[in-house]
């Protein structure tokens, strides 16, 4: 005896598969016409990438790599493995016309001189937050050393005032009495 929740449930999951096949077949005429080089979405030439992928097949960004969620059958594997296949096969160029570039591994005296001069770098960044840090600590004596001085001229400053109250002026031709 079938309830109305177990059909609900069936024609929902029936739903669902029908919409991932959907979305497979959609996918798979994107690749078809990447690899026959006649997009309709994305202008003719553009790169293969996800996004192109995506934008072709007028799918999310996140379709073509989705993968099943924890808790799932098949847990952490894509949803669509031989559309991520064949999409690294294009992307490759096995598949398409025009292959893609080889990427040419550069020579070693060059990774060294690179590696050399990243170290340079490296130090040169240390050296120059030590430097700042003197500076600071400079910067801050140089404040106390002028707020010292400020301190002192006022005393100078007060002390002349008491000595001119205390011992008055006297010219040298005048005499004591």
């Amino acid at each position: 005896m079938t309830t109305p929740t177990n059909s609900r449930m069936r024609a929902l999951l029936e739903q669902r598969t029908d919409s991932a096949r959907q979305t497979l077949l959609i996918l798979q005429g994107a690749l078809d016409r990447f690899e026959k080089n006649s997009q309709v979405v994305v202008p003719v030439g553009t790169k293969l990438t996800i996004r192109t992928l995506a934008q072709e097949a007028g799918v999310s960004k996140d379709t073509p790599l989705s993968r099943f969620r924890k808790g799932q059958a098949q847990a952490g594997e894509f949803r669509f493995p031989d559309v991520v296949a064949r999409f690294h096969k294009l992307k490759e160029g096995n598949g398409s016309e025009q292959p893609a570039k080889a990427k040419k591994r550069p020579q070693d005296k060059r990774e060294a001189r690179i590696h050399e001069l990243n170290q340079s770098v490296a130090d040169y960044k240390r050296k120059l937050l030590q430097h700042d840090r003197v500076l600071n600590e400079l910067d801050a004596e140089v404040v106390e050393l002028r707020e010292r001085c400020r301190q002192l001229t006022e005393q100078n400053a007060g002390l002349r005032q008491n000595q001119l109250k205390v011992i008055p002026f006297t010219s040298p031709n005048e005499t004591r009495r």
